[in-house]
């Protein structure tokens, strides 16, 4: 048996952080990931849908550590957004909380580069 050796240079993938930070037992990892898509989608990212969730979140992290601003301006219409929607009553004021702690969630781990062990849960 042969023992393999982690890479510990090699920065770790955006939606494997992602993926590794959600502590959904209730509603399961799966609709995290269904919001997530949603909000990628909406804030213009492969709207499309050709590209990988894997590939969007690169997108994303590129464009939020690279442009200054358009991380929080994204995030508030993405919010606004979903307001709309839940005075038109497209959506329950639940779902947006369930957004908000979705794009929270994505936007700590896609923006920060450093790790101790106390950010892990």
């Amino acid at each position: 048996m042969s023992v393999s050796h982690l890479d510990v240079g090699k920065e770790s993938e955006p939606y494997d952080l992602f993926v590794f930070a959600i502590n959904a037992e209730q509603t399961g990892p799966e609709k995290y990931i269904t919001r997530t898509k949603k909000f990628l989608e909406v804030i213009g990212i492969d709207q499309e849908k050709k590209l990988t969730i894997q590939e969007r979140c690169i997108i994303f992290t590129d464009k939020a550590r690279s442009e200054n601003g358009w991380l929080v301006n994204v995030i508030i219409q993405f919010l606004q957004y979903q307001k709309n929607r839940v005075k038109s009553r497209e959506i329950t004021g639940s779902t947006l909380r369930n957004y908000v702690k979705v794009v929270k969630l994505f936007c700590i781990i896609q923006t920060h580069r450093r790790w101790t062990i106390s950010n892990v849960h």
